[in-house]
């Protein structure tokens, strides 16, 4: 399949080649036929004759070939777009005011998505992040798998249940948030930190840039004095000092020796806030059978090679239910929950809401454009309707008139999409400095950028608004009577009528959702001056 696609274009950009192979071919078979009806006995003219006829006209079965394989399909879409940007090209007006008003709507769209994609569908910083769960414990009030009492924190006693009894994972580990206080030489600092088990940057697939991760057992009591730094820590408070591996550091009041440096990579998602590490050690309290009701550790899990989410998933819901009939007191009707981490991150991100809010804004604001974009097009094609009715009476068919229109539309969309990325640099350049309320938001503005997928997002609108838009003109010009077209007074005909009614309801369209879109941001404003005003 892929390498008849090549031939295909390389039957249209290098023509008279392809042309020369396909005599020589025609060519070689048509000998090895006269030599096939000579060896049966036939004279060198007969046998001539008998494959001449045999073959048919040397033409006809080139242009057989051609369709066989595609070839005129490829030529005729580009005759298609020559004609059509001759045509554009004779209407500057016109194509400039297209042009514009689609790269208005494709570049906000796409930095509002770039915006989204960095926030939202970038994969966590984690190695094979796919197969990286989060246990949780599911609210016995409970609704749907979004629901927020789907996602809570995890017991001691509930993680160490989970950790023993579960099989689906080749390893579970814990973690949970906690502000340090770091002395060094010059000024102490308060540093976001966590306290994890032994094999959480094991579970999580990360390995130290310098020294080495927590080793088995320096989770257990009078081996926990030990410490990984993250990379920008290391920087900034060790002037990134290799020495400084070994070296005993203060920590809440307490010395720490410092045994790893974590990469960077950390510092890009919300759900892995810490700076710096230690071993989480579980008190006496924390495993009391009332601690169960208190919740504070996220919980990983890596799935083992060939285990399903799904099959997991059933394991630890199974799990939960033996663990809240034997502690009846505190697990009454609790049970558990598992998603993969990039769906938690989203799930429990702040900004979720917003920023779908304001995609599904700036895409109204698109099908505006495409509206103006139909009426555009509709007028235009107004002034070219005796055009179409001479190539309708020459023989042109009704869906090669309507493949030209298309091929225009799609042509004009790409130009908007192809300026409307260079609006996109100049959109997320105001956003990275508009991007300065915490370091979040910082890493957050660090990271928006024009990557593969928001490339493929703006081919994908591009091609989605050309077909918006010139379906419409598409479907009127194929309906429209050639006779009509070709009649001196034509423009105030039955099509004439049917032009102004489409026109008019889009115009009512685009009032719709210039309503709704309004209507829209207003609730969101009480709803925000409500919460926070």
């Amino acid at each position: 399949m892929l390498s008849d696609f090549f031939f295909r274009l390389r039957a249209v950009f290098r023509r008279a080649a392809v042309e020369q192979e396909l005599e020589e071919e025609l060519g070689s078979h048509f000998a090895h036929q006269v030599e096939k009806f000579v060896g049966s006995g036939l004279t060198s003219e007969e046998a001539t004759r008998r494959a001449r006829l045999e073959f048919g006209g040397l033409d006809q079965v080139k242009e057989e070939c051609r369709d066989a394989r595609g070839v005129k399909l490829f030529e005729n879409l580009l005759q298609d777009l020559r004609y059509g940007l001759r045509q554009l090209r004779r209407d500057p007006g016109f194509t400039v005011t297209t042009v514009l008003t689609l790269a208005l709507g494709i570049g906000v769209n796409t930095t509002i998505f770039s915006l989204l994609s960095s926030m939202l569908l970038r994969k966590p910083p984690i190695n094979d992040s796919g197969r990286v769960m989060m246990l949780l414990s599911r609210h016995p009030g409970a609704g749907s798998s979004a629901d927020e009492g789907n996602r809570m924190p995890v017991s001691a006693a509930d993680f160490l249940d989970w950790r023993i009894q579960a099989t689906s994972f080749s390893g579970i580990a814990a973690s949970s948030e906690k502000d340090f206080a770091l002395g060094t030489r010059t000024q102490p600092a308060r540093i976001p930190g966590a306290q994890v088990s032994a094999n959480y940057f094991q579970v999580l697939g990360v390995s130290p840039i310098l020294g080495r991760a927590f080793a088995p057992g320096e989770d257990q009591t009078g081996h926990e004095h030990v410490a990984v730094l993250r990379e920008d820590l290391w920087k900034g408070r060790f002037g990134a000092d290799p020495q400084v591996i070994g070296r005993a550091v203060k920590i809440d009041g307490e010395m720490y020796t410092v045994i790893g440096i974590m990469p960077d990579s950390f510092r890009r998602m919300w759900l892995f806030p810490a700076e710096l590490w230690v071993p989480l050690v579980f008190t006496a309290e924390q495993l009391q059978p009332a601690a169960r009701k208190s919740g504070f550790l996220h919980v990983f899990a890596r799935l083992k090679p060939g285990v399903s989410e799904a099959a997991a998933r059933v394991e630890v819901i199974t799990i939960g239910t033996r663990i809240a009939t034997a502690h009846p007191e505190s697990e009454k009707g609790w049970s558990a929950n598992l998603m993969s981490v990039q769906k938690y991150a989203i799930e429990e991100s702040s900004s979720k809401t917003p920023l779908l809010f304001l995609q599904a804004a700036v895409g109204f604001v698109l099908l505006i454009a495409c509206a103006n974009v139909i009426n555009l097009l509709l007028a235009r094609n107004s002034a070219r309707q005796r055009e179409f009715a001479i190539r309708a009476a020459l023989g042109a068919s009704r869906f090669r008139l309507a493949r030209q229109l298309l091929a225009e539309c799609l042509m004009l969309a790409l130009f908007g999409g192809g300026l409307g990325l260079l609006l996109t640099i100049w959109g997320l350049r105001m956003l990275r400095a508009g991007f300065d309320w915490n370091e979040y938001a910082v890493l957050t503005a660090e990271q928006l950028s024009i990557d593969s997928t928001v490339l493929a997002f703006t081919v994908a609108v591009s091609l989605v608004t050309a077909l918006i838009f010139g379906l419409a003109p598409a479907v009127q010009v194929s309906r429209r009577d050639p006779n009509t077209g070709l009649k001196e007074n034509s423009r105030t005909t039955t099509t004439g009528r049917e032009h102004h009614r489409l026109q008019n309801l889009l115009v009512i369209g685009e009032l719709v959702l210039s309503v709704v879109l309004l209507s829209a941001q207003l609730s969101l404003s009480h709803t925000s001056f409500r919460r926070y005003g």
